[in-house]
């Protein structure tokens, strides 16, 4: 069954801290500005102002079922990228840490 892509491109101007970009932005160069994935910010946003972007692909606002999904997403993103480095103290309480901060309304 092939998935229906939702995202919407969005123009900058009408961007709001938040939404999560469905597609990485790119300067004019081709270079990463913003992974896929990440929750935009008023900061983030201004700083792609700033580089000039006018446009920006988001991914649709999310239900309740939908959050708790995208959360438990993003917890088990962050266990992915720490799996290797679970050795030390220091890690084992950032990574903590991290998904509590993942799990703040």
């Amino acid at each position: 069954m092939a998935e229906i892509d939702s995202s919407r491109e969005t123009l900058l101007s009408d961007a709001k801290p938040g939404m999560v970009l469905a597609e990485a932005v790119l300067d004019k160069a081709g270079t990463r500005l913003i992974s896929p994935g990440v929750e935009l910010t008023e900061k983030s946003i201004h700083a792609l102002k700033q580089r000039g972007i006018q446009s920006i692909t988001v991914q649709p606002s999310v239900t309740e079922d939908g959050h708790n999904e995208a959360q438990e997403q993003k917890l088990q993103r962050l266990d992915a990228l720490f799996r290797n480095s679970l050795d030390g103290e220091a890690n084992r309480l950032l990574l903590d840490s991290l998904r509590r901060y993942r799990k703040m309304p």
